[in-house]
């Protein structure tokens, strides 16, 4: 059996969610195929899988890094250019490969194609209600009729998969809206992510082996987005860490993002130290006290299971991200800073406060009664019943 994973390129959460679960289907026998773009290109092939290559679609950005509306609208013309040959490459890849199904990760041309091939689709997807910004709202009759289209073609796969947490947790609160029309292959499966913190040795272990004290406190930064968009905020971002260096007993460690690079450490200050690639990511993720983040979804589902507070500044441009750090202030797991109002006195004050001790206790028992979700695990049950034509009905699950 064949599974054709065409994952969204903008970022590494949508690539890293489909590697989880294509290991997971991997190890039912599946053949596995990759299809995507941009900086996902190059962490698909670092973890093993072939990647077919086809046209990047990403949105404008603003010089202070926020999402540009108005400039990826009047880009339209070239994103359309990319999107005919987007869906093109698709078509050609499912033609040629006869994949026994298509997953999908908040990828619209894949999922076209694949209601055109007639090939069992199954979407994954944190947003199936996609908001425009506050300033944006009402402007455009073409801004809506593409919003209709992407959640008209999504509607129509055979499964989709929500990998978030139910009530109370759920971070993308904000974005889901569920229609009694298709409710029945709506799974809410708890969110994917690469490695599970029973999968690693205990904290305190790792700790020692990092050589971190019991009284420092570690911050890593773990920014998300376009290339890009990972630069303009860093190089703020290490201006006001640069200010607060006088915080001797924090130590900050700072992921460029710069996928498949060689691992370089850059010790900006004796608690600063910036790295191009954490390939140990979730080792450093479990001995931490406090994450930094743009408020990607993958991040805080990251950031929840490990039971660590966080710190998340997302730009006002960007709703998704700005509905899923609302939603962990709501539960008392995040101090929010939006990217404009950003600088050092806020993001010192907000360290400072989610190092409370409250803060801690708290996302550690919600990471516990999180626990018992294994996204990655029901994705892959899920799409294996969907290619062997099985009922599949989220009401009885």
């Amino acid at each position: 059996m064949r599974a054709y994973f065409a994952p969204c390129g903008i970022g590494l959460g949508h690539a890293s969610r489909c590697l989880a679960v294509a290991r997971k289907l991997t190890d039912l026998g599946y053949e596995i195929i990759f299809s995507t773009y941009g900086e996902a290109s190059r962490y698909v092939e670092l973890n093993g899988f072939k990647v077919l290559p086809t046209s990047s679609i990403e949105y404008e950005l603003k010089p202070d890094g926020s999402i540009d509306i108005g400039g990826t609208i009047a880009k339209g013309p070239r994103i359309f250019y990319n999107f005919s040959r987007q869906l093109g490459a698709d078509l050609y890849y499912q033609t040629l490969l006869t994949p026994d199904v298509v997953i999908s990760d908040s990828r619209i041309t894949s999922s076209l194609a694949a209601l055109i091939k007639r090939v069992p689709h199954v979407l994954i997807t944190n947003q199936l209600l996609i908001l425009l910004p506050a300033e944006r709202k009402g402007k455009g009759i073409f801004e809506n009729f593409i919003l209709d289209f992407i959640m008209t073609v999504w509607k129509k796969a055979d499964a989709i998969l929500i990998p978030d947490f139910p009530p109370p947790y759920t971070i993308s609160k904000g974005n889901l809206a569920f229609d009694d029309d298709f409710e029945e292959k709506v799974f809410l499966i708890g969110p994917i992510i690469m490695k599970l913190p029973h999968e690693l040795p205990p904290r305190e272990v790792i700790r020692e082996e990092l050589n971190i004290g019991e009284d420092l406190k570690l911050v890593l930064v773990l920014l998300s987005g376009t290339k890009r968009e990972k630069e303009v905020t860093l190089t703020y971002l290490r201006s006001l860490l640069m200010e607060m260096r006088d915080l001797e007993d924090y130590l900050f460690v700072i992921s460029e993002g710069k996928v498949g690079e060689e691992v370089k450490e850059v010790r900006i200050t004796d608690n600063i130290i910036s790295y191009t690639w954490l390939p140990n990511k979730f080792e450093l993720l479990k001995a931490s006290d406090i994450v930094i983040g743009h408020g990607g979804h993958t991040t805080i589902a990251e950031a929840m299971y490990y039971g660590v507070p966080m710190v998340l500044l997302p730009n006002k441009g960007h709703t998704e991200r700005l509905s899923n750090a609302r939603s962990m202030e709501e539960l008392g797991l995040a101090k929010v800073i939006r990217g404009d109002m950003l600088n050092e006195r806020r993001l010192r004050r907000a360290l400072l406060e989610v190092s409370n001790e409250e803060y801690r206790r708290r996302a550690e028992r919600i990471s516990r009664e999180i626990a018992i979700f294994n996204g990655a695990k029901k994705a892959a049950q899920i799409i294996d019943r969907v290619v062997k034509g099985m009922s599949i009905d989220a009401r009885r699950s």
